[in-house]
């Protein structure tokens, strides 16, 4: 049985049992002082027991219903709740009760308190609950926050055999957690969470993980020889954190590989704290790589661990893109059979986050090379950058409002943007870093304007033979370009009211545009036009590529699939509990993405056999924070793009 650690008497920093010396303050443990003459009385350091202050049905501030409680906390109780004047949203409440604490307890539960509410405020991620309200009473601090439905980490890892993951489960955790902290090391100035351990880490049901509890968080003061007060949790915390010297970013990469080693291995960190052997040694089964990453971020010396979280994610994303191919058909896999796995699907993994528009993105394109992104905003600008580091951003900024639609020529040389200007403009589209560095330099930059539009446009899309270009917008119109020439070959005026999409059939035929007047036309550039009027507005829409079929994202919270020849309608997706604004099919077409309102991406099988319920095969992206305008699909079908009014786009795994 292992040994519990050794504290020291001088720092109080925790050391192996067999150290000879406290790693912190080097005072040796040989050092000794003469035992009392009788045994003292045992001390019981046992917490007094916390009682629960509120009780189902009890209203807080006239708004709050406690459902029940959920938990304990170190000073306090956790309630579930509702928000009667939101709906019945459902909230967690997290209470602090003054009552009964000495005075240095109670500094230590209130300077968590308020640490938790000052970073809590201004953070913005989705795996970062949302702070709604705070408050107090005489005797009792309350914060409001998003309810989280789950379990921790420590919870579910211990409920597995051997109280450890899987390795695909644990390299996908890993990469969602790095994103989040990520996030926060990039803040100005940077967060440190200083307590990344599975007891802080809540997940849900579908395997998406919450940092909770940012009672020792602080910000990064760039100076400082060390931090003023130690905290951490033993065998979690780095040495830097025991007051050896300043916290920083790598010390929480130093906890995160703590904690992934622990899920691999099921050890228990504190018995034995910076003692770590190699993994390939706890599990030869292990990648080799996977055991050199590790064992970099558990390196003592800081300078030696990776530099960035950033860094940290790429390398786990390496080995889990290595993993899955590995795992297919053909392919021999390392794992032993000893090891115990399962199936998991890396669908939904985060590869990267763009951030770098200040407004609401609306419309969002991949290069046909499937290289880079173009993404169209309400900032006035659209942005061409690696889609899977966003490396190497050009912006361009020759509209005069806000930019609704953007596509790429077939050939991916150039890039035609739309907006509520009354204009679409076709500008040269970047193909490298040095081109682009060149282009943002010299004022030859070659774009030319498209003008016919009395009002702002809401859409644009660009024939699959190169040759056309389609608009719509507020003037009830749809207009398609000669590219060669910039003639205007059509005005379609088959609606009467604003005109939301239009997009091609395969063939580059037809043209498929759809209205506030609740009709979708379907039409040519000899104004031969059909129709058929959706039960709701349809807010997006998108031809199938085999061109049999057209979905539409509609107001009523649907997706519907409809026949292109016959008009009649084929399937009714109902997974949304808010309007959909964006539609895209699968490059094979036996997928459809839809976002919307309701702040998600919804995958699901757009296959129709008869009797189908698409809604048991949906696959929900939860991670942006505000509606969704935009999705589309990598042209290899592995990736989503995502744009939404949070400001971002986010690049993540479909398949």
């Amino acid at each position: 049985m292992a040994q519990a650690q050794r504290y020291c008497n001088n720092c109080g920093a925790p050391n192996s049992p067999d150290t000879a010396a406290c790693f912190r303050c080097d005072v040796s443990f040989k050092i000794t002082r003469p035992l009392p003459p009788q045994p003292l009385e045992p001390i019981d350091l046992t917490p007094a027991p916390i009682v629960a202050h509120l009780v189902p049905g009890q209203l807080l501030e006239n708004r709050y219903c406690i459902v029940c409680q959920v938990g304990m906390g170190g000073f306090g109780a956790v309630y579930k709740a509702e928000d009667i004047k939101q709906q019945h949203r459902l909230v967690a409440v997290k209470e602090i009760g003054l009552s009964g604490l000495s005075p240095l307890q109670v500094i230590e539960a209130t300077g968590a308190f308020n640490r938790e509410v000052l970073l809590l405020t201004d953070l913005k991620h989705a795996s970062i609950p949302h702070i709604y309200a705070h408050f107090t009473d005489p005797e009792h601090w309350y914060l409001v926050m998003d309810f989280i439905e789950g379990e921790t980490l420590e919870e579910y890892r211990l409920k597995a055999p051997g109280a450890c993951l899987p390795l695909e489960r644990v390299l996908a955790f890993g990469i969602q957690l790095c994103a989040v902290l990520h996030y926060l090391h990039n803040q100005q100035p940077p967060i440190i969470f200083r307590d990344v351990k599975p007891s802080n880490i809540m997940r849900t049901a579908d395997d998406r993980l919450y940092l909770i509890d940012f009672g020792v968080a602080r910000y990064f003061r760039p100076g400082k020889s060390r931090d003023t007060i130690a905290f951490g949790s033993p065998g979690f915390a780095p040495p830097e954190q025991y007051g050896k010297a300043q916290t920083t970013t790598r010390s929480d990469i130093y906890s995160l590989g703590v904690m992934l080693y622990q899920l691999l291995t099921g050890v228990d960190p504190s018995l034995t704290p910076f003692r770590f052997i190699d993994l390939r040694v706890m599990d030869a089964s292990l990648p080799a790589e996977l055991d050199r990453l590790v064992m970099q971020m558990l390196e003592m010396e800081v300078d030696k661990r990776p530099a960035s979280m950033d860094i940290v994610r790429h390398e786990l994303q390496r080995i889990a893109d290595k993993q899955k191919v590995g795992a297919q058909p053909g392919h021999s896999s390392q794992s032993s059979p000893s090891r115990k796995t399962f199936s998991f699907s890396t669908q939904g993994l985060t590869r990267y986050i763009h951030r770098e528009h200040r407004k609401g993105v609306l419309a969002v394109a991949w290069s046909p090379n499937g290289q880079r992104i173009a993404s169209a905003s309400e900032d006035e600008t659209v942005q061409v950058w690696d889609a899977l580091s966003g490396k190497d951003c050009f912006t361009y900024h020759n509209h005069a409002n806000v930019v609704c639609g953007v596509v790429w020529s077939p050939d991916g040389k150039y890039i035609a943007s739309a907006s509520k200007d009354q204009t679409v403009q076709v500008w040269e589209a970047a193909y490298g870093p040095r081109w682009l560095r060149a282009a943002a330099m010299r004022t030859g930059f070659k774009y030319f304007t498209l003008e016919g539009h009395a009002r702002g446009l809401q859409a644009v899309a660009w024939s699959p033979d190169g040759k056309y270009i389609a608009s719509a917008g507020d003037d009830n119109a749809a207009l398609v370009w000669e590219v060669g020439s910039r003639d205007i070959v059509t005005r379609f005026h088959g609606h009467s009211d604003a005109v939301l999409a239009v997009a091609w059939s395969p063939d580059s035929k037809c043209i498929a545009s759809s209205s506030l007047d609740h009709t979708v036309r379907i039409w040519d550039a000899h104004i031969k036009s059909t129709g058929f009027t959706a039960a709701a507005t349809a807010l997006a829409l998108a031809w199938s590529p085999d061109g049999k079929y057209i979905a539409l994202g509609c107001s009523d919270r649907t997706v519907q699939i409809w026949n292109a020849v016959n008009h009649r309608k084929v399937l009714t997706y109902s997974g949304h509990t808010g309007k959909v604004q964006a539609v895209a099919w699968s490059p094979d077409g036996k997928h459809l993405a839809s976002g919307g309102n309701d702040n998600t991406v919804q995958v699901w099988d757009a296959m129709f056999q008869k009797g189908a319920n698409p809604k048991q095969t949906a696959f929900t992206y939860r991670q942006h924070e505000d509606v969704i305008w935009a999705v589309a699909w990598s042209p290899d079908g592995q990736h989503i793009a995502s744009a939404s009014e949070d400001a971002t786009v986010h690049v993540w795994q479909a398949a």
